[in-house]
């Protein structure tokens, strides 16, 4: 029973957090980029690299679930960017990080926060699964030049999930970093995360 309630949960937390993963046009993946991805290298035991995609855009839901979009900044060209995600054995918690350059990294990274401020409730429907939450700021560790954190909670078929979302501007990236999961989402764990991290970023 146990064993069937952890798939469960795994298939639709994989649902919920894998949903809104869209490739951001005009932008390339660069080597640079991706070697300053965090890996399962700076988790525990158990954490393995997780493959995720889709062509899902809900607008404000995919940035309170997702890390694509959300790194999008109107009126900024983005550059290059790079993404990964680690899962907890094959399970819940998943990370994701997402890293993105710009023409203008401070306007981009000002914009990205304003439309995360301006993202307070969702509703839409998905793949026939209805997906409804909420996103507000959070009082978090400073990071990096600039950064601001977000705790958003959000209901899919029947189940609860939080995360915890930061935003941070490192010298010219702009880093995106997630984690969900059944409630509630271990800040201690989530800011060790965002701290190995951003030290991988140049």
């Amino acid at each position: 029973m146990r064993r069937t309630l952890r798939a469960a949960m795994t298939s639709t937390a994989a649902l919920v957090l894998t949903l809104a993963f869209t490739g951001v046009a005009g932008s390339s993946v660069t080597p640079r980029l991706t070697s300053e991805l965090i890996g399962p290298a700076q988790f525990p035991r158990g954490w393995s690299l997780y493959s995720s995609s889709g062509t899902v855009n809900a607008g404000c839901l995919t940035n309170v679930i997702g890390l694509s979009n959300v790194l999008e900044a109107k009126g900024v060209k983005q550059i290059a960017s790079a993404k990964v995600f680690v899962q907890d054995n094959q399970s819940v918690p998943l990370v994701s990080e997402m890293l993105a350059t710009y023409s203008n990294v401070s306007s981009a990274y000002a914009q990205i926060v304003k439309t995360l401020i301006a993202c307070k409730h969702v509703n839409a429907k998905i793949f026939g699964a209805a997906v409804s939450g909420s996103m507000k700021e959070k009082s978090f560790t400073h990071f990096g030049n600039a950064s601001q954190a977000f705790a958003a909670s959000t209901s899919v078929m029947g189940t609860t999930f939080d995360e915890d979302l930061v935003i941070v501007r490192k010298g010219n990236v702009v880093v995106g970093i997630i984690e969900g999961g059944l409630p509630p989402v271990n800040v201690h764990q989530f800011q060790g995360i965002v701290v190995k991290a951003l030290a991988k970023v140049q």
